[in-house]
């Protein structure tokens, strides 16, 4: 998994590159990419989010925190030699006055409430510090005395956010159990938004192995500690953590449950690629999220759900948009994006493209549920982009709102969306049924007058001529080799008796379906139902039916000589041919049974997935218990040899592909190498 997620991460971080490099020049007015969330989950190039607007003309060196307070004045904390302080700057980003210097010995965090108090997160002093709008310093909550809270656990506030009713939410240094809650006297109410403790696989081996009095010597796994929080209106904790590949980004409810699922972690995969430094919230519940590692401010929607990135970070700074390092993040009532760099000691600000204007706006009727009120906004932002799958669900949902399911199903398949498409499909669904039933039920009378009218006329001797007709095809070579090969569902023991004794299925008929199985798979990854296909074949992905057809055809291939040479050493009786077409018979349940399933599949909803998954894996469980049957018949094995035949097949198979894979890596090394030698010859030539 690690080497997978390696892999992705690479790839992830050549295509920012290489995306960056080619972009086109009308997408290039900022000195960043754009990108987009699509019907995937992947990023693409799009136009851009946001714009470099400006930097606030003061020097805020040694900056710590940021936060925008509902009348969008700006509150920083920083640290430095003259002092710790909060400056504060009205909503015209002009200095207004200065906070808690001399009474602060560091300013780590900062918080400004509904009422306009200002909170500061002192370190140092190991107290959150309390003033009034005008600096006025009212109280100094140290650490709660309560013996819930740990005798041995320290209080050194790094980051805050206070709710309406006073509570406050604070990051600890050093603190591993979650966040701390504090009434608003300074009270300790409990820990809240534990996070999760990874657990490597080598300490898992350890805690198998080692007696429990033993591991108390090791170092224990401790959770990530949170960077950063921030609060919406509904008093729901939003908290970044730096490292965290699990829970990077958690949206926290009164009962400290995570909302949030893990995509933003599984798109990232590795810590250093996302090390989100600190998060905030709008009124309308949008997210933005800041990576200190590359600079990117992630923009995702009230469900979590991932918009957009962009942003970059330079050691040079060269230009305005990039940042050197980039500690906190704000979001004012106009959406406007406000970015503290420590490394410059500046605050960035960024406005909304035409673009996110739209977005933003077809967003509020998305979250009330006003989907045909916001379908023209959200048509305005496809016309900019049209991989955006926020944008095709809502006019997916808009379309199911008006009763137009057949709509929307395309729109519901264009954002990827399979819930979706599968409850418009269960309504268009059941108005065709409602539209064809009378047609269903004249054409099962037509069946029963039909089937009278047969069995009459083949009582009064009118039918003898088809009968003879039908005896002399089923007499035919083909018939009779078709014959052979369904027999498996009836006698399966005596079907590959006849292929190891009785030169039963031919070569050339084992041949085909071997081939109809592999063509029949890689079928349903092109025809099943889009609710239960999760293959992307579409043009723009890396899929590809011959590469997909010689993965099939080779693993039945190496499954057969890796069966013959392992019987070969264990007294087994059966020849290549006679595993090659064994084999093939194995495969009947999925050549007879599978197109019918693909069928199927369009037809289901996900309500009776079970139907779905069930049969296919009745199929393929059909196929391993004729495999096992094979092998007892063809080699003269019982069960239990059959199934350690079976395993070291497996094995075997392993090994030959892992040796073929080393000698292609030797093999091309090689080419490379003569290649170069040669080059080098020619140039100095």
């Amino acid at each position: 998994m690690d080497t997978m997620k390696r892999r992705r991460n690479s790839f992830l971080i050549a295509f920012f590159i290489l995306s960056w490099l080619s972009a086109p020049e009308a997408l290039q007015a900022a000195p960043y990419n754009s990108y987009m969330i699509d019907r995937d989950g992947f990023y693409r190039l799009a136009p851009a989010l946001y714009e470099p607007s400006h930097v606030v003309n003061f020097d805020i060196s040694g900056v710590n925190d940021l936060r925008i307070g509902a009348d969008d004045r700006i509150y920083i904390a920083r640290g430095g030699q003259d002092g710790a302080e909060i400056l504060v700057f009205d909503e015209e980003e002009n200095f207004a006055y200065s906070v808690g210097l001399g009474e602060l010995k560091s300013a780590q965090g900062v918080f400004v409430d509904s009422g306009g108090l200002i909170y500061a997160a002192d370190t140092s002093a190991g107290a959150v510090l309390v003033f009034s709008p005008e600096g006025e310093l009212l109280r100094k909550i140290e650490r709660p005395a309560s013996p819930l809270f740990g005798a041995k656990t320290p209080f050194k506030p790094v980051k805050l956010a206070v709710d309406r009713q006073g509570n406050m939410y604070v990051l600890g240094e050093g603190s591993a159990g979650g966040i701390i809650q504090l009434d608003g006297a300074g009270e300790f109410l409990g820990y809240f938004g534990v996070s999760m403790t990874r657990v490597s696989l080598i300490r898992r081996i350890q805690n198998l192995l080692f007696p429990p009095e033993l591991m108390e010597n090791f170092i224990r796994a401790q959770p990530p500690s949170m960077t950063n929080i921030a609060i919406d209106g509904d008093g729901l904790v939003y908290a970044a953590t730096k490292g965290d590949t699990l829970e990077p980004l958690k949206k926290i409810n009164v009962a400290g449950k995570n909302l949030f699922d893990d995509s933003l972690a599984d798109l990232y995969g590795e810590p250093a690629l996302l090390a989100l430094e600190a998060a905030a919230v709008d009124a309308y519940g949008n997210v933005y999220a800041l990576s200190n590692y590359a600079g990117h401010i992630i923009i995702l929607d009230s469900q979590g759900r991932t918009i957009g990135i962009f942003g970059a970070k330079s050691e040079l700074n060269a230009e305005m948009g990039v940042t050197v390092n980039p500690v906190a993040i704000g979001i004012n009532s106009r959406q406007r994006i406000y970015i503290a760099d420590k490394g410059t000691g500046q605050i960035q600000v960024f406005t909304p493209s035409p673009l996110m204007e739209t977005l933003f706006s077809a967003l509020a009727f998305y979250r009330e549920g006003r989907y045909v009120e916001g379908e023209e906004l959200w048509r305005e932002t496809l016309k900019r982009n049209a991989a955006i799958a926020v944008a095709n669900n809502a006019i997916a949902l808009s379309f199911a709102k008006k009763e137009n399911y057949r709509d929307a199903l395309e729109y519901f398949k264009l954002a990827n969306n399979r819930e979706g498409y599968s409850a418009a499909f269960w309504e268009v669904r059941q108005q065709f049924l409602m539209r064809n039933m009378r047609w269903a039920i004249i054409a099962f009378f037509v069946f029963i007058v039909l089937r009278i009218i047969w069995n009459r006329m083949k009582r009064a001797s009118l039918l003898e001529g088809y009968y003879v007709q039908k005896k002399k095809a089923l007499n035919t070579k083909l018939f009779k080799s078709l014959g052979e090969a369904a027999g498996v569902f009836r006698h399966p023991l005596n079907a590959f008796y006849g292929v190891a004794w009785e030169g039963a299925v031919s070569l050339p008929l084992a041949a085909v379906m071997a081939a109809l199985a592999a063509c029949l798979l890689l079928l349903s990854d092109y025809a099943a139902g889009f609710v239960f296909n999760t293959v992307n074949t579409g043009a723009g992905y890396m899929y590809s039916p011959i590469r997909t057809l010689i993965i099939y055809t080779g693993g039945f291939l190496l499954f057969v000589i890796s069966n013959f040479l392992i019987a070969s050493i264990t007294n087994g009786h059966g020849s290549l041919s006679q595993v090659f077409r064994g084999a093939s018979l194995a495969l009947a349940p999925v050549v007879f049974f599978y197109l019918p399933l693909i069928f199927l599949s369009n037809a289901l909803t996900l309500q009776e997935v079970f139907i779905y998954h069930f049969a296919q894996y009745f199929i393929f469980g059909w196929s391993g218990l004729l495999a096992i049957i094979m092998v007892m018949q063809i080699h003269d094995f019982d069960f239990r040899e059959a199934i350690g035949n079976l395993l070291l097949t497996v094995f075997t198979m392993a090994v030959i592909f892992t040796v073929a894979v080393v000698i292609f890596m030797l093999a091309r090394g090689g080419f490379e190498f003569f290649r170069s030698v040669i080059e080098e010859v020619y140039n100095r030539a």
